[in-house]
């Protein structure tokens, strides 16, 4: 191949690179938006009267989400080109903590958490939520004659941590304090062939929050079987 025929090759590559994922942090934070929109909003009940639940967790704003685009891991060789554009989205955390709390409250009265307090209250502090995920837009590109590329979409958690303290009160005395912690979203999620991404990131998210629920169960069963 020619010089002057290679370096314009190169730079058709390169524009591919940089302009051919359309997913982009606008796309990403109208999706969470119209997901949140149907399944979550930004009040719910924080309390019963044996349960209190609080955190330090805060946004700032009342954004749903924020969502940052970078480019990673570029590997251009001769023929072959591999690249990256990660969309990172950070929710507004208290869409995960209203997710924990009406998780809680209800699986506590299923758990006759009441019962086994016995007239006393329990204070819920949560200190790390879940609460980020990315979207990788890996691409490739195969140069010989003719340019041959395709992507493989992947879904994956960020923060995948949960930790919450606690303290049981009789009265104004404390009786018994402590804190768990609870790992969980492990599993990476694939966009299929021939589907929709905004259906598959919706889908995601409605993963997502089952996996909160899953893991707030669980917060809630540790913290039992300590009291």
């Amino acid at each position: 191949m020619k010089p002057t025929k290679f370096f314009t090759t190169l730079l058709i590559l390169s524009g591919i690179v940089l302009l051919s994922s359309c997913l982009g942090p606008r796309k990403v934070n109208k999706w969470v938006q119209q997901h949140y929109a149907t399944v979550n909003n930004m009040a719910t009940k924080k309390s019963e009267d044996y349960i209190s639940i609080n955190t330090q967790l805060s946004s700032g704003d009342n954004s749903l989400s924020k969502t940052e685009k970078k480019i990673a891991n570029i590997l251009p060789l001769i023929v072959y080109w591999q690249y990256d554009y990660l969309n990172t989205c950070t929710l507004n955390p208290q869409l995960p903590i209203n997710n924990f709390t009406e998780t809680v409250l209800s699986y506590a009265h299923t758990k006759r958490l009441k019962q086994k307090l016995n007239g006393r209250k329990i204070e819920f502090t949560i200190n790390k939520m879940p609460g980020a995920f990315s979207i990788n837009d890996r691409g490739h590109i195969v140069w010989l004659i003719y340019i041959f590329s395709w992507d493989k979409i992947i879904f994956k958690a960020v923060t995948r941590e949960m930790e919450v303290s606690y303290r049981v009160m009789e009265g104004d005395v404390e009786v018994k304090k402590g804190m768990v912690a609870v790992t969980g979203l492990k599993e990476e999620k694939f966009l299929g062939l021939f589907q929709s991404l905004r259906k598959r990131t919706k889908q995601f998210l409605a993963e997502y929050d089952a996996e909160v629920k899953v893991m707030s169960k669980k917060a809630l069963d540790k913290i039992m079987s300590e009291l």
